[in-house]
């Protein structure tokens, strides 16, 4: 691995990777214990990827219609068709591009399952979400994978809605470099058998296994590092008029903005050598000009800038500055 490289998202494992103890070999069973322990719930299953968790969590339950945010990741509308299901897009809010509470309201009752997906870190309210589901009668599966670590009302992400996902892939907080897994979790002792069943399939095992745990202990500090990266971004740009700066996670693990005048900017920052992550795309082509009206402005202005575990504060104000430099401000 690289040393001193600019913007690289993996600088923290560099240094993490000599911490890695080399006499224990780590387990499946272990890391799940552990992760089962760390939300707790009753079951933790591995799976080999956050989509294949979410898949197994959607055939185990088999649901006709599945609501899902229109602003997320792909992922989850492969797990709904991947398990059969019809999908169902509600609208987000702009104000942090989570689930919109009014829209979700709204369609309560024309769907079986709610695969929620706290996006940037940020939330609907969990509480809010069990409780509409108990009320109207769907199911609520979870997605924590960016909000890994946090909490909401004394509980762990992850422990809420009748299954929880997490991603463990390369990006997220806890992963390994180039490497794909993902979790189940869950209490209802019903479910035990449906779940295994369809979540079949490699699972991270031996020195994977065994670095997920060393990230799972440091969580602390790998959330500590994407606040402080977060806080630059929102201290150097809250000014600009230009921009409309989505109230995400403080350690969002990417920062979203919203600019009118997006292609220009995205150009601008990319002869700049700014590593812009990428945006979610329309998860249905009709989306980008049909679509819930703040996922289409979401669609035609989100940029999303680098956010990285170990990212330093020159290389945050790097950027900013790019930015301010295209709006002509300083």
């Amino acid at each position: 691995m690289k040393k001193n490289k600019l913007f690289d998202p993996c600088r923290l494992d560099g240094t993490l990777d000599k911490l890695r103890p080399r006499g224990h070999a780590g387990s499946g069973e272990e890391l799940a214990r552990e992760l089962a322990a760390f939300t707790g719930r009753r079951r933790c299953l591995l799976a080999g990827s956050g989509a294949k968790a979410l898949r197994a969590a959607l055939s185990a339950l088999g649901p006709a219609r599945v609501a899902l945010p229109a602003v997320t990741h792909g992922s989850l509308l492969w797990a709904v068709r991947e398990a059969g299901a019809e999908p169902v897009f509600l609208d987000v809010e702009l104000s942090n591009l989570n689930l919109s509470r009014k829209a979700l309201e709204k369609a309560a009752g024309t769907f079986d399952v709610l695969l929620n997906a706290h996006m940037f870190g940020a939330s609907a309210g969990p509480e809010f979400l069990e409780s509409l589901a108990k009320k109207k009668g769907f199911v609520l599966v979870d997605d924590a994978s960016q909000i890994i670590g946090h909490s909401s009302g004394g509980r762990n992400y992850g422990s809420f809605g009748t299954i929880g996902v997490f991603s463990l892939s390369s990006g997220k907080p806890v992963s390994c470099p180039e490497k794909k897994a993902g979790a189940l979790l869950w209490d209802d002792p019903a479910l035990d058998k449906k779940l295994e069943k369809a979540a079949r399939g490699e699972a991270p095992a031996g020195a994977h296994a065994a670095y997920l745990q060393l990230k799972l202990k440091v969580l602390p500090v790998i959330l500590k590092g994407l606040r402080a990266a977060n806080a630059v971004y929102r201290e150097e740009l809250s000014g600009l008029k230009e921009l409309a700066l989505p109230g995400v996670s403080a350690a969002a693990q990417e920062f979203p903005l919203l600019a009118a005048e997006k292609r220009e900017l995205e150009a601008y920052l990319l002869e700049r050598k700014v590593p812009l992550e990428q945006v979610n795309e329309p998860l249905l082509p009709e989306h980008a000009e049909s679509g819930p009206p703040a996922a289409r402005r979401y669609f035609r202005e989100a940029l999303h800038l680098p956010v990285y575990p170990a990212m330093s504060r020159p290389e945050c104000l790097f950027i900013t500055k790019a930015v301010k430099d295209f709006f002509g401000t300083q």
